[in-house]
């Protein structure tokens, strides 16, 4: 069976659709976990109007004070009695063959998956399809270990592993321990992806889109937020994470620690100027340095030393040195139009 652990904060306008596309799947072999996380609007009310006139016999709402979306995802989890765990926010939503397919390649294949992930669409908020990944690179399914996915993701950059987007065999989060960071607001996903990959044999990726993520104007993506910087730590986290798992690892744990950790800090820094109304540098320097001490001098000094790999990065640090608002300025406007950088987003 496979478990769907969906965490909702104030989700009482989109949360009905999402569990729409799962009560209209053909083969109900799942169950449903709505963690309502505190919400002050209709959100509990609506899931459980939603479900109880279904024909999903195996759902759960459960409700507790706010304590963010890991946290919620970690009760999820330990309530979960699935042999696959799929962790879905309440504003996605997923194909109408969503289950028949997953069950159709779990039953195929020869050797168990400890991870299956696919293709998704970004879907905006008017419905509209803006993106679709992996579309013009990646033609057939393929199995492979879970380092090869990792490189595929970090070195490579031709596979990108979404929330939404994967399947996780809850014995192997069991046995590792593996769970979100509690307390961690943006970066979590990715950290979480990358521990469950580093401790799988097999990734099956299927090629097909099975899931949609909803770009949302108010999402912590879109907004000042400065704890998006959450994510620089857990970049470094998945670094010592790899660091543990021998000579094998040594690529993707540098990758991590370093190149993604700029990125992060970079592409942050620019979101948070982005939404600033005053594009107060200074400000946000002092407001980064009282929530992560160190953080600004730690980033300016790797980025001083040169030991990137990828030219893009180069050439947005090379930019940020020049003038953070001109970094800012060409990332923002390069954005716009190719629409190729994916931005973390949270429910909450």
């Amino acid at each position: 069976m496979i478990s769907v652990i969906i965490p909702a904060y104030n989700l009482e306008k989109q949360i009905s659709n999402t569990l729409k596309s799962l009560i209209n799947q053909t083969n109900n072999n799942f169950e449903i976990i709505v963690i309502d996380d505190g919400s002050i609007d209709n959100t509990k009310e609506v899931a459980l109007k939603t479900l109880q006139v279904s024909n999903v016999n195996n759902f759960l709402v459960i409700t507790q004070n706010n304590g963010g979306v890991s946290k919620a995802r970690n009760v999820g989890l330990l309530k979960s009695k699935g042999e696959y765990i799929f962790f879905l926010d309440g504003d996605d939503y997923v194909s109408k063959d969503f289950i028949d397919t997953l069950y159709h390649y779990i039953d195929q294949s020869s050797t168990r998956m400890d991870v299956l992930c696919w293709r998704y669409n970004r879907i905006n908020n008017t419905g509209k399809n803006t993106l679709n990944y992996f579309n013009s690179h990646i033609k057939e399914p393929f199995i492979i270990s879970g380092i090869k996915a990792i490189e595929k993701i970090a070195l490579e950059k031709s596979l990108n592993v979404w929330t939404g987007s994967a399947i996780y065999r809850k014995e192997i989060l069991e046995k590792n321990e593996i769970k979100y960071t509690e307390g961690c607001k943006s970066g979590e996903d990715q950290e979480f992806s990358i521990k469950a990959l580093a401790k799988s044999d097999n990734v099956l990726f299927i090629n097909k889109t099975l899931s949609y993520y909803t770009s949302r104007i108010d999402s912590i993506s879109n907004s000042y937020d400065i704890n998006k910087f959450d994510a620089v730590s857990a970049m470094y986290r998945i670094s010592e994470y790899l660091k543990k798992h021998g000579k094998g690892y040594n690529r993707v744990s540098y990758i991590f620690g370093n190149d993604k950790l700029i990125e992060s800090y970079l592409v942050n820094y620019s979101s948070c100027l982005q939404n600033m109304e005053n594009k107060n540098i200074l400000k946000l320097n002092s407001e980064i340095e009282r929530k992560y001490p160190g953080l600004n001098k730690k980033v300016s000094s790797m980025m001083k030393n040169n030991n990137v790999r990828d030219r893009q990065l180069l050439i947005k640090i090379m930019l940020f040195r020049i003038h953070p608002k001109l970094f800012n300025f060409i990332l923002n406007s390069n954005f716009r139009k190719k629409t190729k950088t994916f931005k973390n987003k949270s429910s909450y």
